[in-house]
């Protein structure tokens, strides 16, 4: 077995990971916060599909409106 440190970071010494899997986990994590997908998944499949857009609409939503008072503050 190899074990290796990933390369990445920025210069402020935060961790930034890389490819595109990341990408993907944040994603799931954020949609599993909320709860109704976690529970209506049995359903139709159109069904669930909506409640996707709903909750990836409710999670844009909040992202812009935190970056426009984060902006509008300095």
């Amino acid at each position: 077995m190899h074990v290796a440190v990933s390369p990445g970071g920025t210069r402020d010494g935060r961790f930034l990971p890389n490819g595109i899997r990341w990408v993907v986990e944040r994603l799931f994590a954020w949609l599993s916060r909320y709860r109704r997908l976690n529970i209506v998944y049995d359903r139709a499949a159109d069904l669930f599909a909506g409640h996707i857009w709903i909750a990836m609409a409710s999670i844009i939503s909040r992202r812009l409106v935190a970056q426009t008072q984060a902006e509008q503050s300095v």
